[in-house]
């Protein structure tokens, strides 16, 4: 899970996949009835709490999934907290997180829906794993000079607008249906195996890998 040649290593790369988290603890705290300020308030303080102790050492020695060990380490801590406390406990010492698009995230409709603060969470963190293999996707067809393919056929993969008729984009392409047709499958492939990478950082075994697979894809049909 997120592991390095080292302890040092991999705590840096569980740093990062923590920072992944903020918005699916933040639409928890919302779903669980705290407003934006205080939902946020809770989510600095908690990665302000993960990265300056050593909570970080023990994740990867307990095991199981880095989303509900998370998820159950915030209940944890809200537990012992109160929002002035964690105000006051904020100083030079103490690692802050940009939480980039709080503002934004005020407004997303899953917080007035009737779903649970676990549903909502669960959702949350399907969507923005799904987001982050199509954005690393992306990055690996503008490495390989195919951005124009990648943009035309993104249509193809969840989340994407609906895909134009294949001889209309074989021509947009200066290609052959054949192509697109092979393109859009190789481009669905591509993404399948970049989302089970991202999911295989956040557990311990293949077969954990495979169990939120399918916990994503129900999170998303839900």
């Amino acid at each position: 899970m997120a592991r390095g040649g080292n302890e040092a290593r991999a705590v840096q790369g569980l740093r990062a996949l923590a920072v992944n988290y903020w918005r699916p603890l933040y639409l928890y705290l919302r779903k669980r009835g705290e407003n934006h300020e205080d939902a946020s308030d809770s989510v600095q303080g908690f990665f302000e709490f993960v990265f300056s102790s050593g909570f970080l050492t023990h994740v990867g020695r307990e095991g199981g999934k880095f989303r509900s060990y998370l998820l159950k380490s915030l209940e944890r801590w809200r537990s012992r907290q109160r929002v002035h406390d964690r105000a006051q406990k904020r100083g030079g010492s103490v690692v802050h997180v940009t939480l980039e698009g709080i503002e934004e995230m005020e407004q997303i409709a899953e917080i007035e829906d009737g779903s649970s603060a676990e549903a909502a969470f669960d959702r949350q963190w399907a969507m923005d794993m799904v987001g982050r293999a199509v954005a690393a996707l992306r990055e690996c067809y503008v490495r390989r000079e195919r951005e124009e393919w990648f943009d035309l056929l993104k249509g193809a993969l969840p989340g994407g607008e609906e895909l134009r008729p294949y001889a209309e984009l074989a021509l947009r392409l200066r290609s052959s249906e054949g192509a697109v047709k092979k393109g859009v499958f190789d481009l669905r492939s591509a993404f399948a195996t970049r989302l089970r990478e991202e999911i295989r950082a956040t557990v311990r075994t293949n077969e954990d890998a495979e169990e939120e697979l399918r916990h994503l894809v129900s999170a998303l049909s839900a």
